[in-house]
Parts: C-alpha cells; structure tokens; sequence
C-alpha cells in the first residue's frame, strides 16, 4: 500500500496477526477480529477466543429479554416481541460461525426464550410444552424453534439454496413425530386440530385483540397445558381437564360456547350495520333440528351460516 502511495495510519489499523511480521510497524495486533460483523480468529489455537466472542454478542439480546418482562406490556405484545423480534436475532450468528462456536450462545438463548414464555403464560414451562412451542404454528405448535437445533446445520447451509429451510423442516417434522409418538387421545386430537388453517390467528394476526386472560388460556391449551388447577373437579364430578370443559354437557358457559357466541353476536352485528337482516340459530324448518349460526337476509337472497 505505502509502494501506491497511500498513506497508512498504524493508529487506526488493527491486524489479525499476533506476530510482528506483518509489515505494519505500530499497528494493533489481535488474534480474534470482528470482519463484516462475523468473527474471525487469526489461527486454530485462538478458535475460543470466537466462541468467547459470539457467546458475548448473543448475550448482548439480554436488553430486550428483560424489557419484555419487565415492561407493562400486554400478553400478547410480549408475544409479538418475542416471536418476531427478538427469536431472529440469533440467526447471522448461527449462519456465519461453526456449530462449535454457537452451540453455548443457542443453549443460553433458548433458555431465556423459555424464561419469557413461562413468565408469559404465568407458571413453568413443561418439556413437553417447551417442545410443542418449538414446533411452527402450521403444525399446531407456537413458532418458538429451539436455536441449538438450527445450530447444527446453519452454517453448512451458506451458498446452498434452500438447503436450511429443507433441513429446518425435516428437523420440524422429526420433532412433530415425536410429539405424536407421546400424545394419545384427546390430546392428539388438540395437536391435530391446532394445525388447521385459522387455529394459530391469535398468535400471527396483531389485528386479534385478546385480554391477558384469554391469550394466556389460548397459549396453555396450544401447549397441552392443563390450564384449571391440579385436583379441580367439574360439576358433573368428573376431573376439569381441559378437553372435558369444553364437552361436558353438565358444564353451563363453556368457554368455547361462550366465544362461539361472541363472534356470532359480533359478525350479526356488522352485517345489521351493512343493512342485512340478521337472525341468530333459526331454525330452518319446523322438523329440521339443525340450527346454522346466521339467517342473512337482504338483496332479495338467503344466506345461512
């Protein structure tokens, strides 16, 4: 460079050399440099000093961890922040260093990522949960993937196309016939059912407006988590599980009515608004026992649904 005529300021440089052979007289020396905000050790005998290094910037998301728990912020805005903004922040790390450097920073991350959705939901977060979160929304889980797993092959996957969602997916389904492979019965007819198109809306749609409450139930039961106490019992004398709440025909105000009604009410609402007359669960004939949810009538034409 000084043979072109330009002029070097050994102030300002650093140089990924420990020794002085380098040729830039004063210049810093490292053995460990942060290039395009990758980290790069100078040889294989200071390879701790980059997983010291990437184990150091993921801590540095602790700030926002503590800011979604400490903040006065509504459920399921702490979900959004968790899902959306801070699960992403790991990833340049796990695509730009070896596994061998990520896999304490992933093992840490996904600790706290634990750690907020146990605050979350307000109690401890099983295995079992903490593998139904990991699972994608599509396949009845929460969108939380474990970073350690991503971890494994992330790195391998740079300039090749498609190669980690096709791994990422494969890992997906491994973990979705594991969880079959545990559940039985009403549980796997939940897991089963919270994969269908619509079921997952509460935690990917910012436009659903739930209390703490209610989202707080949504996510436990998402997570096969019982959410009345150890113990409680139904009206009929039968344990208040989760999946009896909602079929014991003993059992008055079942939550699952009650929202079923409430969206009734709402969608009859707006369409009385929009000039359309509305009845709520006529019945269709007077032999007929079934009872759609809305008569729609307007525009000269019949509507039922």
């Amino acid at each position: 460079m000084e043979e072109l005529g330009i002029k070097n300021n050994a102030a300002k440089m650093e140089v990924l050399d420990p020794t002085c052979l380098s040729g830039f007289g004063d210049a810093r020396r490292l053995t460990c440099a942060r290039v395009l905000g990758a980290f790069v050790e100078c040889d294989a005998a200071h390879e701790a000093e980059v997983t010291e290094a990437v184990d150091k910037r993921a801590r540095e998301t602790e700030r926002l961890f503590r800011a979604i728990l400490e903040c006065p912020l509504a459920a399921r805005t702490r979900w959004r922040l968790l899902s959306a903004s801070a699960l992403p922040r790991l990833t340049f790390l796990l695509r730009n260093h070896a596994a061998k450097h990520t896999r304490g920073a992933a093992e840490w991350f996904d600790a706290r990522v634990t750690a907020v959705l146990s605050a979350i939901v307000d109690r401890p977060v099983s295995q079992r949960a903490r593998d139904v979160a990991a699972l994608p929304i599509a396949m009845g889980g929460c969108g939380l993937r474990r970073q350690v797993t991503i971890a494994e092959f992330a790195h391998e996957c740079v300039g090749h196309k498609n190669l980690q969602r096709s791994k990422t997916e494969e890992a997906d389904r491994d973990l979705s016939n594991a969880l079959f492979a545990t559940v039985y019965g009403a549980e796997r007819q939940v897991l089963t059912a919270n994969a269908a198109a619509g079921a997952g809306r509460a935690l990917t749609d910012p436009q659903v407006c739930t209390d703490d409450a209610a989202f707080c139930t949504y996510v436990l039961e998402r997570l096969l988590e019982r959410v009345l106490p150890d113990g409680q019992k139904c009206v009929c004398g039968a344990d208040a599980s989760n999946w009896h709440v909602h079929t014991c025909t003993k059992l008055h105000g079942k939550p699952r009515q009650l929202r079923h009604d409430v969206a009734n009410s709402k969608l009859a609402l707006g369409l009385r608004l929009c000039g359309f007359d509305c009845t709520t669960e006529p019945h269709l004939n007077e032999v007929s026992k079934r009872r759609p949810d809305l008569l729609i009538t307007g525009l000269g034409t019949q509507a039922v649904t």
